[in-house]
């Protein structure tokens, strides 16, 4: 998996350790993986505590089945990739796709497949990621949460744009 790894590593940097913050609608979450996302997973109800306990590696297997494949990231050019990547996991597989579409002026509706490729292809990666960033951060500015998490989520818009910026080159 050509840039998992590094996706991942960045991503996690900003997503920490086990938070269970009142203002967060996902709950409580370790490594950015929240209670619903590991019950899914698990295929059964789990508790605050299995979040607490959750390992890298099994966060490692659930950010590749829930989000790097479906966002057929390995297909993607290095640089968008990761973006995408990122703002899948911030705000959702589905929203990161429409607005990855929405650039690309395709019907939106949520679900990468070969059209959307074909069309990332004829862009160049750092046009998309700049363009990612910006659709990112106008929807991020809309949330009623902005005002408690605003300041991180543009810190790491910035640096994951600066980075996926650099892994395009």
């Amino acid at each position: 998996m050509k840039n998992f790894e590094k996706s991942l590593s960045l991503t996690l940097k900003f997503e920490g350790g086990y938070v269970d913050n009142r203002f967060d609608p996902g709950g409580a979450t370790n490594k950015g993986i929240t209670i619903a996302t590991l019950a899914k997973y698990r295929r059964h109800p789990v508790t605050k505590n299995d979040v607490k306990l959750l390992s890298g590696q099994e966060a490692a297997d659930i950010y590749n089945l829930y989000f790097w494949k479906p966002l057929m990231a390995e297909q993607m050019p290095s640089g968008v990739d990761m973006f995408l990547f990122d703002y899948a996991v911030n705000s959702g597989p589905a929203r990161a796709v429409k607005a990855l579409q929405s650039i690309l002026q395709f019907p939106q509706d949520g679900v990468i497949n070969e059209a959307t490729l074909h069309a990332v292809d004829q862009k160049h990666p750092s046009d998309i990621v700049h363009a990612l960033a910006a659709k990112r951060l106008e929807f991020l500015q809309q949330l009623r949460t902005f005002a408690v998490f605003g300041r991180g989520w543009k810190t790491r818009i910035e640096a994951v744009t600066s980075a996926s910026i650099a892994l395009s080159q």
